[in-house]
């Protein structure tokens, strides 16, 4: 009789110690590359789990079974890390995973123009960040963004400083601000 209780005992304590599995984390997301701004939607594949933590790239955590987190209007180019946490049921059992994924920094537009009555003289060279480029003309009203005898630029969103030249009688320079999706018009007098 005291053969069978210890075998029972021993596979009643089997059961209960296998009841507890050891999880597998796993998650996708639903892209590789995203935009600043863009929502990155992380769906938990976990298998075996009770409990879960998920820890995003700019350290914020959270206990939630999938998850959607927002990148940053600002966020530069590069690549971002978002890590999963799987615990078990009695919580003494966890699997770790990890996922990168590519950002794409937002961007948006300057442009640069002369007035027919602002001083210097044409042609007036503009720099951004190492490029410059040329106003060739003189309107008597705001132009439009992408108009040929402006100085454009297209840039990643962030301050800039600029600086300009006629190489005669002015200088100008200043800073900007350049916004996602937005053409900032900076008159030249």
């Amino acid at each position: 009789m005291k053969n069978r209780v210890i075998l029972f005992s021993v596979a009643l304590m089997t059961s209960i110690i296998s009841c507890n599995k050891q999880p597998v984390s796993e998650f996708d997301t639903d892209k590789t590359i995203y935009n600043a701004g863009e929502v990155v939607k992380l769906t938990n594949k976990s298998v075996d789990a009770r409990s879960y933590k998920w820890t995003m790239p700019d350290g914020q955590t959270s206990s939630s079974s999938s998850v959607d987190y927002t990148l940053s209007q600002n966020e530069p180019d590069g690549s971002l890390t978002f890590k999963l946490e799987a615990i078990s049921k009695k919580g003494n059992k966890r699997s770790e995973s990890s996922k990168i994924v590519a950002v794409k920094a937002a961007t948006g537009s300057a442009m640069f123009w002369n007035c027919v009555t602002c001083i210097g003289n044409l042609p007036i060279e503009v720099t951004i960040n190492g490029i410059t480029k040329n106003i060739t003309n003189a309107y008597s009203s705001t132009p439009g963004c992408g108009t040929a005898d402006c100085a454009n630029f297209s840039l990643k969103v962030g301050n800039y400083s600029y600086s300009a030249t006629d190489h005669v009688v002015s200088n100008w320079s200043g800073t900007l601000t350049v916004t996602k999706d937005v053409c900032t018009k900076i008159k030249l007098q």
